[in-house]
């Protein structure tokens, strides 16, 4: 059976990352999938991170593709078994960020 795959639009508007057009949207990942956000947000480094701090600090970077990227496809495939708590973070604003 294949992985599942999901795909977000990830962009910058009104201090704050939309997802699909959401701003700021918790995120429920679950394991045994393969999530793929499309980031198109000059000037705001897109992190997944394992706590909300600003920098590159805290990275998470387990199966993680391209970690920090404000342009381009920033990947993450969690595997079987128990997800680790993850966050989605700008490097730039403790705003624009949440699990």
């Amino acid at each position: 059976m294949a992985q599942a795959t999901f795909t977000y639009t990830v962009t910058f508007s009104e201090g704050a990352y939309q997802m699909d057009g959401v701003s700021t949207p918790p995120l429920d990942l679950q394991s045994g999938t393969i999530y793929h956000f499309n980031v198109q947000a000059p000037g705001h480094p897109f992190y997944i991170k394992t706590d909300r701090v600003l920098g590159d600090g805290a990275q998470y970077d387990v199966l993680v593709s391209n970690n920090g990227q404000d342009q381009g496809i920033v990947s993450i495939e969690l595997p079987l078994g128990p997800v680790p708590k993850l966050f989605y973070q700008s490097s730039n604003s403790l705003s624009m960020g949440n699990s």
